[in-house]
């Protein structure tokens, strides 16, 4: 097939161009995902769709690398995916969904901030320009630039790192009561020993995230023992810190306790969200519940009436109003910034929320 397409008009570059169309290589990363936050010293999950649009893979042993580049363009982290799934040579035409996992490092190498993700592939073994991609975004290296992240410090009272702080990071704190020693999981204030300050800190927080996940794992009824226990303890310790009073307050929540002294509308989670978010409040006196959002320029995106209202805390997915990221007409909205307002009476507050995708 080579020789007729180089020998049949003797235009030989174009001939070149449809041999190479036919029987090369031709990659395009169709689909990227991948946290919007991330934290040092955690895995960074990257799952990708790549297509060959060609008839067949690349033959050499060159190797696919992610960047972090600085708003310079310099690139301050990079790592090769090593996973067989992610070495060219393995492309064959058609679609591959690909996964990779990469251990971040701390903040001595990789300081917090934003970035932009950017994928190439390259030899390993010289200066040779990168592969080219039938796609945009390629910049004066070779990179192709795939989207903007932003890198976090870990807060001390996500034990677990997920990006969520619920049941389990209390659980994990609990179990963790009496032991001392250096750098301990669930030690939130350095002080080199677990006790209830630890806890009551981790619900202070109760309910936050730091990433794109889904909703903060809530008590099982099997934990109301536990969570009595520490409510306790909770106030038996309680020094009438701030930090003190939401702990009690979250733990009392935990159990069932939904009384509100005030009216507010509490941060959506999580937040940055994709698709859906879970927007809790609560309502010091019953009414009338309606949930707006508006895009940037004001005009009504999603009207949410959620009818008649108890006092009471309405914090948890099956109580807090939820939104799927779409318009009143059912269609999925662009990623953008949004706003949020609680109506009730003739109470309103309104708060910022961010749908990325």
């Amino acid at each position: 097939a080579g020789a007729v397409l180089l020998q049949s008009d003797g235009e030989l570059l174009e001939n070149a161009k449809a041999l190479h169309k036919r029987l090369g290589y031709r990659f395009r990363v169709e689909t990227l995902r991948y946290p919007s936050t991330t934290m040092v010293a955690r895995e960074f999950v990257l799952e990708a769709t790549l297509v060959n649009e060609g008839s067949a893979p690349f033959y050499y042993p060159w190797e696919t690398v992610v960047s972090f580049l600085n708003g310079a363009g310099e690139s301050v982290f990079e790592a090769p995916l090593l996973d067989p799934a992610w070495d060219p040579r393995n492309w064959t035409p058609g679609s591959h969904a690909l996964t990779a996992s990469v251990r971040l490092p701390d903040t001595a190498s990789l300081p917090t901030g934003e970035y932009t993700l950017a994928v190439a592939i390259r030899n390993p073994k010289s200066d040779e320009e990168p592969l080219f991609l039938a796609m945009e975004g390629r910049d004066d290296a070779g990179r192709y630039r795939m989207g903007r992240l932003r890198i976090a410090t870990a807060t001390p009272w996500d034990v677990n790192g997920d990006g969520a702080v619920d049941i389990i990071d209390l659980v994990t704190v609990a179990s963790a009561f009496g032991t001392s020693g250096d750098d301990l999981p669930g030690d939130t204030n350095g002080d080199a020993i677990v006790n209830i300050i630890d806890l009551v800190t981790v619900a202070s927080h109760f309910g936050e995230t730091t990433t794109v996940a889904g909703a903060p794992q809530l008590p099982h009824p099997s934990h109301s023992v536990l969570i009595e226990g520490w409510l306790r303890q909770a106030r038996r310790a309680d020094d009438g810190s701030g930090t003190f009073r939401r702990g009690i307050r979250v733990l009392k929540r935990l159990l069932g306790d939904d009384t509100a002294d005030r009216m507010r509308l509490l941060p959506n989670y999580p937040n940055p969200f994709n698709p859906e978010t879970w927007i809790p409040f609560e309502l010091s006196k019953g009414g009338e519940v309606v949930v707006t959002v508006y895009n940037v320029r004001g005009q009504v995106v999603r009207s949410m009436e959620l009818g008649f209202r108890d006092p009471g805390v309405y914090r948890t997915p099956n109580r807090a109003a939820y939104w799927d990221g779409r318009n009143d007409l059912g269609e999925e909205v662009a990623g953008d910034a949004y706003f949020v307002e609680l109506s009730t009476g003739g109470y309103r507050e309104t708060r910022r929320l961010a749908l990325i995708k």
